[in-house]
């Protein structure tokens, strides 16, 4: 059993310094449902000025985050399989909105196929006493595919987040 701490120590880091490895053109995975990933998507969006080109990946979003909501000019777009209220009122606004329609068991067409992206955002629990993280109760069975296209993981740990068993990912 390695020791993890110190690994884990040195790769933490504010949410905004953890943005500086979103670039523009990248295609940015910030979770479905109640696997959201929050925190980093409100540090994204502080880094507007700064980007151009930036398309959000998302589904059933059910807070009214800026990165999709705000009328304020900004470099983002937004792709979902599931438009969920945040997705809708990006699109009543006027916000490029892609949708796509298809079967929940085709969820890896859409990331390989269509969304494609090059970073992933993933809300994780804290580490188990063996390091070892888990997606919580929605992450699980679509971060692992998700995290196949990218090449840059960005994880936000929550303590409230739930160890979940399941698949090793």
């Amino acid at each position: 059993m390695k020791n993890y701490q110190a690994e884990y120590a040195q790769k933490c880091v504010s949410a905004d310094d953890a943005m500086q490895l979103v670039r523009s053109g990248d295609r940015v995975f910030i979770g479905f449902v109640n696997s959201i990933a929050y925190v980093l998507a409100d540090a994204l969006w502080k880094r507007r000025g700064d980007l151009s080109d930036i398309t959000i990946g998302s589904g059933n979003c059910l807070r009214q985050i800026p990165l999709l909501c705000s009328e304020e000019e900004n470099p983002f777009s937004v792709a979902s399989p599931f438009l969920g209220p945040a997705e809708r009122r990006a699109a009543k606004i006027g916000r490029s909105v892609d949708s796509t329609s298809f079967h929940l068991s085709q969820v890896d067409l859409w990331f390989h196929d269509i969304f494609r992206p090059t970073v992933c955002f993933f809300e994780v629990s804290a580490p188990d006493k063996n390091g070892y993280m888990s997606y919580g109760a929605t992450g699980g069975c679509i971060n692992a595919i998700a995290k196949q296209t990218a090449d840059r993981i960005i994880v936000q740990v929550n303590h409230h987040v739930p160890y979940t068993q399941g698949q090793q990912c």
